[in-house]
């Protein structure tokens, strides 16, 4: 169990509490719990900004430097895994603005990296990347390890939290490097019939993660919710998902579609959302209780972007999708950065997420770096602040205070949010 002495930070609220007779100080740091490690952690009670605090650095075993370069990430129970160059670990525990290295897997090239919690007792992060998926047990994690390799075309993936299920979603690719049916019999060879047959995403089952069940999921299909459409997606670019609703939402490249994925294994098109506005369908997340859609564009691949060059127009910008009727999706507002100075470069949004409970979302945006915004009226969107220094953002992430970027140029950075007020809040780690 890691437990910290109490930081500088406790000790100055200390001293500005010392005059408040029967008020204790809040403990800020990693404290014992009768359930288990707990981090104590500020957040602003008005985010008003977000500061930059450092740019890791990354040495081998050997003790040579590692260059790190940064993709995907995702943070679980107190660690953040960072894919890229090779898969990193990353310790928040004991203090998060200051990460401790705990690993770097070697030979794990990646875009993308999820957790699974298994029925088996152990922990397992899921790599998008060569041959395929990857999988890593980081029940330990100062002592990971490579158990299973899944030759298989991928872009992203994303694990159904509390289930053995995966989605694999291979954006425009098709049967590029597919496992071998006879090694996998449930599933039917993949090749150029995509094209015809429609796109797909592999649901993919690691209840055994050395010998997973992959089958095939087409998004051709005709919704289920108001007038009935017929998807013309490719594939699912990316894949966010909320049990906890039966829904997930599929960013099919040329539309967003709305699951039921009240049965993981078997989901259902509810809803396929078009807009105009929106180049290439590249993320979607909900807001508002599942009345409010973002989409992501990643204009042109983003490769081929124009830049942040227009500060009035929604280039490669966020939509925002009224959905509280489902069967009458209505786009209602759209943002970009303010800051669009860069030409002929990749700046689109990427990745990111909300935080926590709130309406401000954190979005990763390649050369733009990452935008905190406040999407409470997604008609009249506020940028609370960006950092952009010589960055390539693939994806922010929040977590206990903080951001975390895996960013193509820099590697990570990790910037804290600042505000008006502050509140002692917690939550379990491992």
């Amino acid at each position: 169990m890691h437990v910290r002495p109490v930081s500088l930070v406790a000790l100055l609220l200390a001293v500005v509490f010392a005059g408040c007779v029967g008020i204790e100080p809040p403990e800020v740091g990693l404290v014992e719990d009768p359930d288990g490690s707990v981090l104590s952690y500020l957040f602003p009670e008005t985010v008003t900004g977000m500061e930059h605090v450092r740019q890791m650095e990354f040495t081998l075993g050997d003790g040579t430097a590692f260059d790190m370069v940064g993709n995907g990430l995702f943070v679980h129970e107190g660690l953040a895994y960072v894919s890229g160059s090779n898969l990193v670990i990353l310790d928040l525990r004991d203090d998060p603005s200051a990460p401790e290295v705990l690993a770097i897997v070697e030979d794990t090239p990646s875009r993308d990296v999820d957790i699974m919690v298994h029925p088996d007792g152990r922990i397992y992060a899921m790599l998008s990347g060569a041959p395929g998926i990857v999988v890593v047990d980081v029940t330990e994690p100062s002592a990971p390890e490579v158990v299973h390799r899944l030759p298989i075309g991928y872009h992203n993936l994303v694990v159904v939290p509390d289930t053995t299920i995966v989605y694999n979603s291979r954006s425009v690719y098709t049967g590029e490097g597919v496992k071998p049916p006879e090694q996998s019999p449930r599933r039917p060879e993949v090749g150029a019939d995509v094209l015809t047959k429609g796109g797909l995403v592999d649901v993919i089952d690691f209840a055994n993660v050395t010998a997973p069940v992959v089958e095939e999921f087409r998004l051709r299909g005709p919704t289920m919710l108001g007038t009935p459409k017929v998807g013309t997606a490719p594939a699912c670019h990316d894949i966010t998902v909320y049990p906890e609703a039966g829904r997930a939402y599929c960013a099919g490249v040329t539309e967003t579609q709305v699951w039921d994925i009240t049965t993981p294994a078997e989901p259902k098109i509810l809803q396929i959302v078009h807009n105009p506005g929106t180049n290439i369908h590249h993320a979607a997340w909900p807001a508002k209780d599942h009345t409010l859609l973002v989409i992501g564009d990643e204009l042109g691949g983003a490769a081929v972007a124009p830049g942040c060059v227009v500060a009035d127009q929604a280039y490669g910008g966020l939509w925002f999708v009224d959905i509280s009727d489902l069967s009458d999706p209505k786009p209602v507002g759209w943002y970009a950065p303010r800051e669009q100075t860069r030409q002929n470069i990749s700046c689109t949004s990427h990745f990111g997420g909300f935080v926590e409970d709130t309406q401000i979302m954190v979005m990763g945006w390649y050369t733009a770096g990452t935008v905190l915004i406040d999407i409470t009226d997604p008609t009249d969107v506020k940028e609370i602040a960006q950092f952009a220094d010589a960055t390539d953002t693939w994806e922010s992430r929040y977590y206990a205070g903080h951001v975390y970027t895996g960013d193509m140029a820099r590697g990570v950075d990790v910037l804290t949010l600042v505000g008006d007020g502050a509140v002692t809040k917690t939550i379990q780690v491992r």
